[in-house]
């Protein structure tokens, strides 16, 4: 049969393919019961099985199908539809950024308030205060060890001739900046006595039990000489580690870190005490909203462009125009007010900063969010241009009507003999 010809022309083939989902049996003998009725109701008709009607079949019912499969995933409540997906704000991003942390936004926190008492700080050791130009340390190998926890790491020091104490600590600088040590080494000066120092950081903030985290320690150097660290005095610790402080809806917590993670889901990092609470809210997330609108918008104007550009046969019929424009006309100032209009040839257009607006305000989500709104009943008329996309094809040749005083018998491949493409997306 006819069907069967188009159904294994165009298996596998990315000709407007939408990217179906997995369909229940119920949902699959729905679709076939869908068919049976139209074919109780409509004529039966031959027509001739060209290339153009083919793609044109194919076009159609898939960016029908499309359509359908955005809309509907816009009606659901549960994590898929783009209504469920949020954006996290916070009245005081200076203070503390937030950042969603999961796909499943059913384990967000509800709103709440963060009050930033003290910021966790890491270990700092700043060493003596030495002449730049001097040369105290013998020439040498100098060895020395840095532990941080349960690591430790191994430093040598060769010193050649007369290397001055700024050589020197540059080299160690340079060196424990390069080693993988999780240590932070840097060099400040004294212009006016025109010495030089070192300073070490830890990189790791606060302590669980309010120890150093890292320490320094001598392991050789040559005997007439002082070792690296006892020199540069580069075990003395000015800052200690310390955690942070701050409550959520006034219960007092604290972190070894300024970042911490609510139930898996929310990511938080402090930057500055506060005076004041700090407020945590989700509103629309507008750019997930908008990539499905504009989806809604590309695939629509597609089909309105194949009714300006088929050839003969088949010819688009001024019907399917028609059907299209009708489509949403009755809802044009509810679009309008969306930022959504259609120009006179019927393409949808998008006003980019109205959209975000309404998006943001939930209007959208009035539109197409539920099983009552203009999106549900915009679903159903491109399921029905779907199931019988051949409606639209001028060259074919009626052979019988269906007699209004009888019930009729359900022949659906005849009705609909595109209808093995349909099924071709859905097995």
């Amino acid at each position: 049969m006819i069907y069967n010809y188009l159904m294994s022309d165009y298996v596998n083939r990315e000709n407007y393919r939408y990217n179906p989902t997995v369909h229940k049996k119920s949902e699959l003998k729905k679709i076939y019961s869908d068919i049976v009725k139209i074919s109780k109701e409509s004529p039966s008709y031959l027509f001739r099985a060209s290339k153009e009607t083919q793609d044109f079949a194919i076009q159609l019912k898939e960016g029908s199908l499309s359509l359908q499969n955005t809309l509907r995933n816009l009606q659901n409540n549960d994590d898929t539809s783009a209504f469920s997906y949020k954006q996290v704000c916070s009245d005081n991003e200076e203070a503390l950024t937030t950042i969603i942390d999961t796909e499943d936004h059913s384990n967000l926190p509800d709103p709440f308030s963060v009050e930033i008492h003290k910021l966790a700080i890491n270990q700092k050791n700043i060493g003596n205060y030495v002449y730049r130009d001097t040369a105290k340390l013998k020439e040498g190998i100098y060895q020395f060890q840095i532990d941080v926890e349960d690591d430790s790491y191994l430093f040598q020091l060769q010193l050649r001739g007369k290397t001055t104490n700024e050589d020197a600590l540059n080299h160690i600088v340079h060196t424990i900046n390069n080693s993988g040590a999780p240590i932070i080494a840097s060099t400040s000066y004294d212009k006016a006595k025109d010495k030089i120092q070192i300073v070490l950081q830890s990189e790791q903030t606060g302590s669980t039990d309010g120890n150093p985290i890292f320490q320094c320690s001598d392991i050789s150097h040559p005997s007439t000489s002082l070792g690296c660290v006892e020199y540069f005095n580069l075990n003395h610790v000015v800052q200690l580690p310390e955690n942070s402080s701050f409550s959520i809806n006034g219960e007092e917590k604290n972190t070894i870190s300024n970042e911490f993670t609510l139930n898996n889901a929310l990511h938080l990092t402090m930057h500055a005490p506060t005076q004041l609470p700090i407020h945590i809210g989700y509103e629309s997330n507008v750019p997930k909203i908008m990539s499905e609108i504009n989806g809604i918008a590309d695939t629509y104007n597609q089909l309105i462009h194949l009714s300006y550009n088929q050839g003969n046969p088949p010819k688009l019929a001024t019907l399917m125009l028609h059907d299209l424009k009708g489509i949403f006309s009755k809802s044009k100032a509810d679009f309008t007010d969306c930022g959504i209009t259609f120009n006179e040839e019927g393409y949808m257009e998008i006003d980019k900063i109205t959209a975000s607006d309404a998006a943001t305000a939930g209007k959208f989500q009035n539109l197409f969010g539920s099983h009552d709104t203009i999106g549900a009943r915009a679903m159903r008329q491109f399921k029905d241009i779907a199931i019988n996309p051949m409606k639209y094809i001028e060259d074919k040749v009626i052979v019988t009507y269906p007699n209004p005083m009888k019930e009729n018998f359900a022949n659906p491949y005849m009705t609909s003999m595109y209808s093995g493409m349909l099924f071709n997306s859905y097995c």
